[in-house]
């Protein structure tokens, strides 16, 4: 039987494994250049294969479902609990927004500008008078100068067929650019959940995939530093959510008990900004606040003044109860971070990928440290997993 036999392929100089190496990290920084704007969609998409792929490989693994079948079923259910919840919020939310009276709130500041416009044409400060007429003259007359008469625009009856069709193209042109928006959002959260099922799909084989880039010797060290990471991204995700959800129903049941109109409104802000750690709850805080100063308490006899003081202290104690004793207790040691590096990270993570920057600052913030001390560790010949953070891996 003949055997091949084809000659021995020399090695690469080392000066052409380092021109390769380079092309190489060039070919790739540009490549992920090239497709930054996609790294939200596909962000997205990894958050929600991270947190569906405990249901999915509870069904499989657990209760013996076929893969595929375990999957379509996860997704089904979370596609149509999500649009649930969605329709349950938004009437809860119109229902809190009738609640506010908003109409009546507007003529309320209204009326409390204009009388800010009387009583404060000078101001005295350590002595020195300070002349505000001219600018609270300018006020006034923005807030009592009716709409299309100088201040609104021209009226818009009396218009000759040419300015009508002017008009129609705007309003068919603006109700064009709508529909692509729609339609673009739809088709952004088709892509984003086919790419997140790719993610659940094929994710024993991306882990391998990633695996076999390490060399044999070290792999044991990458599944430790991945367990790591790991754990990093569950305990702040499932925990910022529950802590979030905790605070945020905290905030609507004593707002609604001291009877704070759209309370449910402020609760589902406190939900959602809550998620943005440090900043987000004092974010939170300033529409419940603002509605007490300008429509008060349907149920206490006080001040509005007095009441947006309440309403402070209230959104003080619960933000400093959610700090100090809802987060430890169910994001435990999962991210061990200084608050300064928190709050350097938040600017970084704004600056870079907007809100998503944000919510994400904290994890990617927790997994650079964990691969750079590792790194670090090695560098220097330590053992890294003894170290704080990683002995636990």
């Amino acid at each position: 039987m003949r055997r091949d036999s084809h000659p021995a392929t020399p090695s690469w100089s080392p000066q052409t494994k380092l021109v390769v190496a380079i092309g190489l990290a060039v070919g790739t920084i540009y490549a992920l250049y090239l497709a930054r704007g996609a790294f939200g969609l596909v962000a997205i998409a990894g958050l929600i294969a991270f947190l569906l792929a405990p249901a999915i490989r509870f069904l499989h693994e657990r209760l013996g479902w076929p893969r595929p079948v375990a999957l379509l079923v996860v997704y089904l259910v979370a596609v149509v609990a999500a649009v649930l919840v969605g329709l349950l919020v938004t009437a809860a939310t119109v229902s809190s927004l009738q609640q506010m009276d908003l109409p009546g709130m507007a003529a309320d500041v209204r009326n409390w500008l204009l009388e800010v416009t009387t009583e404060f044409r000078t101001i005295t400060i350590f002595g020195v008078t300070v002349d505000l007429s001219g600018v609270m003259d300018r006020l006034r007359s923005l807030l009592t100068t009716p709409p299309g008469d100088g201040a609104g625009g021209p009226p818009i009856i009396g218009l000759d067929p040419d300015q009508i069709g002017a008009l129609l193209s705007q309003l068919v042109g603006g109700a064009y650019s709508v529909l692509a928006m729609v339609l673009g959002l739809f088709m952004s959260l088709i892509v984003t959940l086919l790419v997140a099922i790719y993610f659940n799909a094929d994710s024993r084989r991306i882990h391998d995939g990633a695996l076999s880039l390490v060399p044999a010797a070290y792999r044991d060290d990458a599944l430790r530093v991945a367990a790591r990471i790991k754990g990093i991204w569950t305990g702040y995700l499932y925990g910022q959510l529950v802590n979030s959800i905790i605070t945020g129903f905290m905030v609507f049941v004593v707002l609604a008990a001291i009877g704070l109109p759209g309370a449910f409104l402020m609760g589902l802000i406190m939900a959602l900004l809550n998620m943005i750690p440090t900043f987000g709850p004092i974010f939170a805080a300033v529409p419940g606040i603002l509605a007490a100063l300008v429509s008060g308490s349907s149920r206490l006899d006080m001040s509005n003044l007095g009441f947006a003081a309440l309403v402070t202290i209230i959104y003080v104690v619960v933000v400093q109860l959610q700090a100090n004793l809802i987060a430890p207790r169910v994001m435990g040691s999962a991210v061990q971070l200084r608050p300064v590096t928190i709050i350097v990270g938040l600017i970084v993570g704004v600056g870079v990928a907007g809100l998503l920057g944000a919510l994400l600052a904290v994890p990617v913030i927790a997994t650079v440290k964990t691969v750079a001390l590792y790194l670090y560790d090695r560098v220097i010949d330590a053992d890294p997993f003894q170290r704080d953070g990683l002995a636990d891996c």
